[in-house]
């Protein structure tokens, strides 16, 4: 159990039905490289011998799989929005798992690909509002709250959720439709995450509140 003692200090968020609220869904970074064993993350674990080091995030990857496909099926019934990141790195830059623009693994899982009128922002830092543009999509849209899911969630997933809230949205983390390192680190994120303006819901929870 993972203590916020900070958190008894502040109300916590009111009750919020999305379908009161011009919501929109955002995948953060759901990339074959860090979403295929073979290639990015994997491949790098296993040429170093740490396939196993990887077993958690991995089966967190499966569920969030599946949870994201359920959102984006959700949302799209809906006809609501359904916006994407992708991260690509500058050739001879760091992390070394995060590909260029030009490599295949630099794309969005082929399952979970947007169709024709949602947008997808890329960019080459860890933050997928950095720059802008992701930004200027929700304001297009009139996204006044966002549910938040992708990889990886204690890092491009935080991000996201915190400048969100920060830019005066109220935000959804779907949990099980993230995956962290392991899964300790996905408690330890979702618990500092959770507050303010910031609901950390299942998908199912979150499906409940489309209804």
């Amino acid at each position: 159990m993972h203590r916020t003692p900070f958190k008894n200090l502040i109300p916590p968020p009111p009750t919020l039905r999305l379908t009161e609220r011009r919501i929109a869904l955002l995948v953060v970074d759901f990339q074959v490289f860090a979403a295929d064993r073979s290639a990015g993350l994997g491949r790098l674990a296993a040429e170093r011998g740490l396939e196993e080091e990887l077993e958690e995030y991995y089966e967190q990857v499966g569920c969030a799989r599946r949870n994201v496909r359920d959102l984006v099926t959700a949302f799209r019934a809906r006809h609501l929005p359904v916006l994407y990141s992708r991260r690509v790195a500058e050739p001879g830059t760091v992390p070394p798992w995060v590909p260029t623009a030009d490599d295949a693994t630099a794309s969005l899982v082929p399952e979970l690909a947007p169709v024709a009128g949602e947008a997808v922002v890329t960019r080459a830092a860890t933050s997928p509002f950095v720059g802008g543009a992701l930004d200027a999509a929700m304001t297009a849209a009139h996204v006044e709250s966002v549910v938040v899911a992708g990889l990886i969630l204690g890092g491009a997933v935080d991000c996201a959720v915190r400048e969100a809230a920060e830019r005066g949205r109220a935000v959804v983390l779907a949990a099980d439709a993230c995956a962290a390192e392991t899964y300790a680190l996905h408690d330890c994120v979702c618990t500092q995450l959770g507050g303010g303006a910031v609901r950390v819901r299942s998908t199912d929870a979150v499906l409940a509140l489309l209804a």
